[in-house]
């Protein structure tokens, strides 16, 4: 799969995650696009992947959008976009399609915030793994990303995690909130980067 040259915001932006993450190889781009029969929801997403290093040489994978090509300032302080960030222990392209869905969704069906969960497609292989949604978090959940975003390019930045959960957790989330479920999984150490989905590798 190949991708479209980035423009200066994509540039800067891949540059912050790989700065962020402390991540030493070059980031895989690569376009996703979706509703291209329909114009008014067509769109052509940007995302960057990287592999991550680790002290005990655990495999990670970081995989963050980087947009569209369009930057259109709508907002009276200039423009603003809403990026997209999820850490796995696997490097399969259906994790990069399903964080460039969310970008997609938030840019052209409705904005999407904290809390927030986006469903994984009917015929999604990351089903088979027992997930069947992604939930939003704010990006400073993952550590690398604590401190404010800065602008890019002259482009403000809401950064969100993507973190996997299973059809029960939404249902947890649903009933006691996204607080509560937070503290259920540091009870529980639950493991929010394994998804167990294949890698290339």
């Amino acid at each position: 799969m190949t991708a479209s040259d980035p423009n200066g915001y994509q540039v800067a932006l891949a540059r912050l995650y790989q700065s962020r993450l402390k991540s030493t190889e070059s980031a895989a781009l690569f376009d996703f696009s979706f509703a291209l029969d329909k114009p008014q929801l067509a769109a052509t997403v940007k995302i960057a992947r990287m592999p991550l290093s680790l002290a005990d040489n655990s495999p990670l994978w970081a995989v963050g959008s980087l947009g569209t090509a369009r930057i259109v300032p709508t907002e009276p302080l200039g423009p603003h976009e809403h990026q997209f960030v999820g850490i796995y222990d696997s490097d399969s392209l259906e994790l990069c399609e399903f964080v460039a869905a969310c970008y997609h969704f938030d840019l052209r069906v409705e904005p999407l915030g904290d809390g927030h969960t986006v469903p994984l497609g009917k015929t999604s292989g990351l089903r088979a793994a027992g997930f069947s949604a992604g939930l939003l978090l704010r990006g400073d959940y993952y550590a690398p990303f604590a401190d404010p975003m800065p602008r890019l390019d002259d482009v403000s930045t809401s950064l969100f995690a993507v973190v996997l959960v299973t059809a029960e957790e939404v249902e947890f989330k649903k009933q006691r909130g996204v607080s509560s479920l937070l503290r259920k999984w540091r009870r529980e150490r639950r493991d929010v980067f394994r998804v167990g989905a294949p890698t290339s590798h």
